[in-house]
C-alpha cells in the first residue's frame, strides 16, 4: 500500500512538471524582440487573402514558395517591406512574404519595416 502511495505521488510530480514545461513561453526573433501572439494584442495588424497565392522565403517572387494562402484566409502580420509592396505574415506553414496587391491588411500602420538584407537574383544564362 505505502508503494501504491508513494508511486502515485510521483505520477502526480511528473505530470505537474510536464504541464509546467507546456506552459506559455516568450518567443523571440532573430533580432531578439520578443513575438506576441498577434491574436493577443488589441489593434494587431492582419491580412486577408483577396486571392489564392503564394507566401515566399523573401519579399519578391524571386524566393522559393514556403506556403500558400487561401482566398479570404486571414493570417497575422508581422512587418512589411522596406518598399512597401510585401507583408511578412505567419502563415499555416510558418512566416513568409506576401505581395500586398494580394492581401487587404488590417492596423497595418501597427507594423514595422523588416529589411530582409542583401540578396542577389541568379538567372540562367
Amino acid at each position: 500500500m505505502k508503494q501504491q502511495s508513494r508511486s502515485f505521488k510521483m505520477v502526480v510530480l511528473i505530470a505537474l512538471f510536464l504541464i509546467s514545461l507546456s506552459a506559455v513561453t516568450t518567443v523571440r526573433a532573430e533580432n531578439g524582440i520578443p513575438l506576441q501572439n498577434p491574436h493577443e494584442r488589441q489593434g494587431s495588424a492582419s491580412a486577408t487573402a483577396n486571392i489564392a497565392t503564394n507566401i515566399h522565403a523573401g519579399p519578391s517572387t524571386a524566393f522559393w514558395i514556403v506556403g500558400t494562402v487561401n482566398r479570404f484566409e486571414t493570417l497575422p502580420v508581422l512587418a512589411i517591406s522596406p518598399d512597401g509592396a510585401w507583408w511578412l505574415v505567419n502563415g499555416r506553414s510558418g512566416q513568409g512574404w506576401v505581395v500586398g496587391t494580394a492581401l487587404t491588411v488590417t492596423n497595418g500602420s501597427s507594423v514595422g519595416v523588416q529589411d530582409p538584407g542583401a540578396f542577389i537574383t541568379v538567372t540562367a544564362s
